[in-house]
């Protein structure tokens, strides 16, 4: 549902999970016991830190803002009681929850010094067992820390190719007033998905060696199909490694897809290979 932006949805469903968490922390505080009221607390706090940090980075929703603070004091209220028992693996779990928090928000002077205070631990207990738990924390093993890199990543993919595309626009404007080159003795292949390019037949080596088509079988393959046909290069394969559509667009696989064919774009129009636009019978 957060992936099809199903707002109303997403919000149902939550409300419906939190009622279940509100149904457990009812019975817990019917036990009369401090440390299960803490532990369901925290458990229920990571729920929420966890939703909204997948929400936040997915669709425009203001579901949690008025909770977060009151999720904030749960968990340090967790941290403190389970620090007054002396129960270092679930002080240790409430700090991995805080943590978790300001990852989620990005408060990166926060994450600092929950960081610095996970340390502490190590030098205070010198424990191995908890020595792996603070490393693994520390070093970017949260879900929510998953979920900011993914997004950050995903962002600077799309600003990459943005860019990209841009530069391909006005490589597109400046061929068009070059004009097309015919070639007397030219071979023409179709780029997909960015169209027929034509080149002298005394350049094939160069034409395949800007494709990086290795295989010399394809090689040979292209060079006879030539001669009656005008072949396909997929040029989201990397490497390329058949002749053919294929799956059409969905050979792309992500942002290396889109480089490739970037960089194949380019050195055809450095090398003077335009696009050719073909005209058949009747057009």
């Amino acid at each position: 549902m957060i992936e099809f932006g199903n707002t109303q949805s997403i919000e149902s469903h939550f409300f419906e999970i939190n009622k279940i968490f509100d149904s457990i922390m009812n019975q817990s505080k019917e036990l009369n016991s401090n440390f299960i009221n803490h532990l369901c607390s925290i458990r229920h706090s990571r729920f929420i830190v966890h939703f909204d940090c997948i929400v936040r980075r997915r669709i425009k929703s203001e579901l949690l803002e008025q909770v977060l603070p009151q999720i904030l004091t749960n968990i340090e209220l967790s941290y403190l009681y389970f620090r007054e028992i002396n129960h270092v693996g679930n002080e240790l779990f409430a700090l991995s929850v805080l943590l978790e928090y300001y990852e989620n928000l990005e408060k990166e002077e926060k994450v600092s010094e929950v960081n610095e205070l996970l340390e502490k631990y190590k030098i205070e207990y010198g424990n191995q067992d908890f020595n792996r738990r603070i490393d693994f924390t520390k070093n970017g093993g949260t879900f929510t820390s998953f979920i900011v890199r993914t997004k950050a990543k995903i962002d600077r993919n799309i600003d990459e190719i943005a860019s990209l595309r841009n530069e391909l626009i006005e490589l597109d404007k400046t061929e068009k007033e070059i004009g097309i080159l015919n070639y007397q003795d030219a071979n023409v292949i179709e780029l997909f998905p960015i169209g027929h390019f034509q080149f002298p037949k005394s350049e094939m080596d160069t034409f395949l060696s800007i494709l990086k088509v290795e295989d010399k079988k394809l090689r040979k393959q292209l060079k006879m199909m030539l001669k009656q046909f005008i072949p396909v290069i997929n040029c989201y394969q990397n490497p390329i490694e058949k002749e053919g559509y294929l799956d059409g667009n969905f050979e792309y696989k992500g942002i290396e897809s889109y480089r490739n064919m970037y960089r194949i774009r380019k050195e055809m129009f450095e090398n003077k290979f335009y696009r050719k636009e073909l005209k058949f019978r009747g057009h």
